[in-house]
């Protein structure tokens, strides 16, 4: 029997002290607090990519290195890392660069739990699913399309313009 999915996702990460996390995540992020329950030291932030959420739980001492990082896409990596170096956030070393692939850029919470940012790279291209009726000029508003990377491979399918 194949698990039957629902459609979301709740990133559990420690940390020392929740409501300084939850400030953290809301100031440097612009993350949202969904709930706080004190007595648990539990907490859960809506992130800015949908049904994924961050849930932190207190504990007396953060084990840091080793486990999951949590990698955020973004649009423009250079300039989200240098609203973040503004405000303070510490970042490991210098943004990576894998050609004609990805920038990837790690980065510390204020107990020390690893982060990454990620822009892709990848060019895209949007080209017609089906070839447009003889005569037409694009965009052909009236056709499905498809992303493709620039082999050729089909990457996401998008219904119309």
């Amino acid at each position: 029997m194949a698990i039957a999915y629902k459609g979301d996702l709740t990133c559990a990460i420690c940390v020392s002290n929740v409501v300084e996390s939850i400030a953290w995540l809301k100031e440097m992020l612009g993350f949202e607090l969904m709930y706080h329950m004190e007595d648990m030291g539990w907490a859960e932030v809506h992130t800015a990519v949908g049904n994924v959420t961050i849930g932190l739980s207190q504990v007396e001492k953060v084990k840091t290195g080793g486990g999951a990082t949590l990698v955020f896409g973004v649009l423009d990596i250079d300039a989200t890392r240098a609203e973040l170096e503004g405000k303070g956030v510490r970042f490991d070393g210098e943004t990576t660069v894998i050609p004609e692939m990805v920038k990837l850029a790690t980065f510390f919470d204020s107990d020390g739990n690893t982060y990454m940012l990620s822009q892709s790279l990848i060019l895209l291209l949007l080209v017609p699913a089906v070839a447009p009726a003889q005569g037409n000029e694009p965009p052909f508003p009236d056709i499905p399309y498809v992303l493709v990377d620039t082999a050729g491979n089909r990457v996401l399918a998008a219904n119309r313009i």
